[in-house]
């Protein structure tokens, strides 16, 4: 009996990658201890919403917090405007 030829084992290989099933994705990311964290679901859109956005509307909810103090240059020192250097020069 002959001994296969390297192309046919390759070959063999590739057909039994491709026809044997892979195992199925996770539906969202897991943490150390394998639980699922929250929100990284991608089954669909809707699963990664967590709840309502912590600022809708007037009242502000428990997860609203400022992300940036809104300023203006006037709100700075005359020293630390001329490090800056003048408003009209190229950067």
């Amino acid at each position: 009996m002959r001994a296969p030829s390297p192309r046919s084992r390759l070959l063999a290989v590739l057909a039994a990658a491709v026809l044997l099933p892979a195992s199925p994705a996770a539906a969202s990311l897991t943490d150390a201890g394998g639980a699922p964290v929250e929100g990284t679901d991608w089954s669909s859109p809707l699963a990664q919403i967590v709840g309502d956005p912590g600022c809708v509307g007037t009242a502000a909810g428990a997860g609203c917090r400022v992300l940036a103090e809104p300023g203006t240059p006037d709100d700075d020192g005359a020293a630390a405007l001329a490090a800056l250097g003048p408003a009209g020069a190229p950067d």
